[in-house]
């Protein structure tokens, strides 16, 4: 591990956040500590965290709670929160919203850092195969020697190519 490699982290919230519930029963996670853990000793350029805002009009005390959060997250050093939206049918609350945005807005980050050149080291939390075909543009701009996954592949990261 070089410590002058440069690393961003793209965080894919909504998934994360049912990762922990499913796995863990509980979603108490510092953002803040948990990228340190994930950065090690290399250099942090950017934390990405990804998510869809609750709608107020629907869900006023979950919104309260995700807006109490989103400030945590605001106010970690070198982070960014970006957000998409849920969308609410008209079958709500017997259908539950749906995310808008939030993955192609992730993909393009990634993807726009790495031809850039802004980072050596990727690291992506996600908890799908969503983004299979953005990893795979990573690596063929050859931004990454390997590929690790772990925690049944809620954690990715790519390695710098030499």
């Amino acid at each position: 591990m070089d410590r002058l490699d440069r690393v961003m982290v793209f965080i894919d919230g909504s998934n994360l956040y049912h990762s922990l519930k499913n796995h863990f029963q509980r979603t108490d996670i510092d953002i803040g500590k948990f990228c340190e853990k994930l950065v090690e000793k290399r250099r942090l350029v950017r934390i990405y965290y990804y998510n869809a805002i609750v709608g107020m009009k629907q869900e006023p005390e979950r919104y309260r709670h995700q807006q109490a959060f989103f400030n945590s997250v605001r106010s970690i050093p070198y982070c960014e929160l970006r957000l998409g939206r849920l969308v609410y049918t008209n079958n709500w609350p017997s259908t539950p919203p749906y995310e808008k945005g939030i993955d192609i807005m992730l993909t393009t980050d990634l993807l726009t850092h790495s031809f850039k050149h802004n980072y050596d080291t990727a690291i992506l939390v996600a908890g799908d195969s969503d983004y299979v075909d953005a990893i795979q543009a990573v690596k063929n701009n050859g931004r990454m020697r390997k590929w690790r996954y772990s925690a049944n592949q809620y954690i990715a990261s790519s390695e710098r190519c030499s």
